[in-house]
């Protein structure tokens, strides 16, 4: 049944937010065999191959992109962690994600966003328009890390998170950040989990996110400066739970 209006429902404080890629070697890879209506509670694809509880997972269609984690798998009937929420025709992409904590937030900084655009319509019959064209709408997000590590630079200028190392001398984390890797990171996703007034917890998934590439990173001085991730995304879900 829907919720109520609860005064006491106010966010409280931001948890986490993690980051979701696609798994970068041998991930599993399918399609669904069936359509899916919103709030389906089993998605049936093709091939089971690599695919494990526990693990998170996009699913990809003409319809959107959806965040999801399997629950279980019995055959080649995957039950999700969550009800779906975006309807997909049959044939949607079942695609292998791997996730990776974000660290702290700076306060203030995790946001996400929309706007839309009208266009009046003149008439010489009238003094005012006479209606209004809606010219679509943009989703945003945005937050500022403040952990300094080799994904987090990667993530500032938008680019595959490909961390390599042990992180010893001999073998340092690394990454690289080059003029033809700025901006080509492929599928990402966000997921921010937190807590309201009331004690309910809150979930909200940024889908299929382009990073807008500013980077300054501060690599001098005492002071703490956060490093902006922000961009474009098709896609917020919101859920709220006791």
């Amino acid at each position: 049944m829907p919720s109520t209006a609860n005064l006491s429902d106010v966010f409280k404080s931001l948890t986490s937010i993690t980051a979701y890629r696609a798994q970068p070697t041998s991930p599993a890879d399918t399609t669904t065999t069936a359509a899916l209506a919103r709030d389906a509670a089993v998605i049936p694809v093709t091939s089971a191959t690599g695919i494990v509880a526990a693990e998170p997972f996009f699913l990809i269609g003409d319809a959107g992109t959806e965040l999801n984690t399997v629950a279980s798998i019995a055959t080649t009937n995957v039950t999700p962690s969550r009800k779906v929420v975006i309807a997909q025709a049959i044939g949607a992409r079942y695609l292998e994600a791997v996730a990776y904590s974000l660290g702290h937030i700076a306060e203030d900084s995790a946001q996400v966003g929309g706007s839309s655009s009208l266009n009046p319509i003149p008439a010489a019959t009238s003094s005012v328009p006479i209606g209004y064209f809606n010219l679509g709408g943009a989703l945003s997000f945005g937050f500022s890390l403040l952990g300094v590590n080799a994904r987090s630079f990667a993530l500032a200028f938008g680019q595959e998170e490909l961390e390599t190392g042990t992180g010893t001398s001999a073998d340092p984390w690394q990454n690289l950040a080059g003029q033809t890797t700025v901006g080509t990171h492929s599928m990402l996703c966000f997921r921010a989990l937190g807590v309201l007034k009331s004690g309910k917890f809150i979930e909200v998934d940024m889908l299929d996110c382009t990073t807008e590439v500013a980077a300054d990173l501060n690599i001098s001085g005492k002071s703490v400066r956060p490093i902006p991730v922000g961009g474009s995304c098709t896609g917020h879900i919101v859920r709220i739970w006791s």
